[in-house]
């Protein structure tokens, strides 16, 4: 019954903070050369397919000698982009646009060709590193460009990182702050807490807020109200507001409708097509969020304040060495 073995343990890094920015880049670009590293000793056997060759029967009856390669590679984002060596906000499955990430693509793009970032590698000039750049790659080597595998199709999204922690988190983050700016969170909270236990559903406790950390389990158990929840909070809205709320609504099913279709344990044409129409549905009303990205210079403004914040944090500290672990710790509540 052995059929996931535990490898390896990767290397994480310390988190760094309140560093200059170039310590801070040249330790990512080190951190970044350890985690390969790590990964072609452990991958090295993949690397020389021959010595891996073996004979077994097949599941229709059949002898035959088999090749060990890798299949699938199960990651988030973060661990895919750092194991792919591209930058940050692009596509490790396909050459689409920076600009277009988060669209629904309207045209297929190229997939990216492993092969010719190693070939431009090799080259180790200073041209061959401006083409790497201009394919949002980044300089050194890539493990997965010596395996005898297609890198991109090694990509095998699971529904915990991709849609419980990922879409459906973010969606709740979304509606938080759009209901408190229509002053519908109360009502929303109200309603939320009054959801009944209901199978291996039990009796909420605590609103969205409330929690520190979300787990897939929870998450899971919170798609299920989610829609019927926001819907009774968004009733009689002003003429002004009705297409808003509606807005909000429809966007919020579409992408818990994906959620569901993507649970199913196989597929036909059928059901992919209701994925597709629920998808297209999702982008079609997430403008009604759009207004609370926060963009470039409000993200730089909060950098600086942070900074700032910390600088003011630091010299609390060092005036209050003398003062007991109890006053220290009443200070440092209402500060974080």
């Amino acid at each position: 019954m052995h059929r996931v073995l535990l490898v390896a343990l990767l290397p994480i890094p310390i988190k760094m903070r309140d560093i200059p920015l170039s310590w801070y880049n040249e330790q990512k670009e080190h951190n970044r050369m350890i985690l390969q590293h790590v990964l072609r000793h452990i991958l090295g056997p993949f690397m020389r397919a021959d010595r891996w060759v073996f004979f077994t029967w097949c599941a229709d009856g059949h002898f035959r000698r088999c090749v060990a390669l890798p299949a699938a590679w199960i990651a988030d984002y973060p661990e895919h982009r750092d194991l792919h060596n591209i930058k940050n906000g692009v596509c490790y499955w396909c050459e689409c646009p920076k600009a277009e990430m988060g669209q629904l693509p309207g045209r297929p793009y190229p997939m990216r060709e492993h092969g010719k970032y190693r070939a431009i590698s090799v080259a180790n000039t200073a041209t061959a590193n401006a083409r790497l750049t201009s394919f949002d790659v980044h300089q050194g080597s890539n493990v997965f460009w010596d395996l005898d595998c297609v890198a991109s199709d090694l990509l095998k999204p699971d529904l915990l990182h991709t849609m419980q922690l990922g879409m459906l988190k973010h969606l709740l983050g979304r509606l938080s702050v759009f209901l408190k700016q229509h002053k519908r969170f109360e009502a929303f909270n109200n309603i939320w807490l009054s959801v009944p236990a209901y199978l291996e559903m039990v009796q909420l406790r605590r609103t969205y807020e409330e929690v520190s950390s979300w787990q897939g389990k929870e998450i899971k158990i919170m798609s299920r109200f989610l829609v019927a929840v926001l819907h009774c909070a968004l009733r009689a809205p002003s003429a002004s507001l009705q297409d808003v709320f509606k807005q909000a609504i429809e966007c919020s099913r579409a992408l818990v409708e994906f959620y569901f279709y993507s649970e199913y344990n196989s597929h036909d044409e059928q059901t992919l097509g209701l994925m597709s129409t629920a998808l297209q549905g999702f982008h079609n009303s997430n403008d009604v969020f759009r207004q609370f990205r926060a963009g470039k210079s409000v993200t730089e403004e909060g950098k600086a304040r942070r900074k700032e914040l910390t600088a003011e944090r630091v010299d609390e500290l060092k005036s209050m060495k003398s003062k007991t672990a109890a006053h220290r710790e009443r200070q440092h509540k209402p500060w974080n």
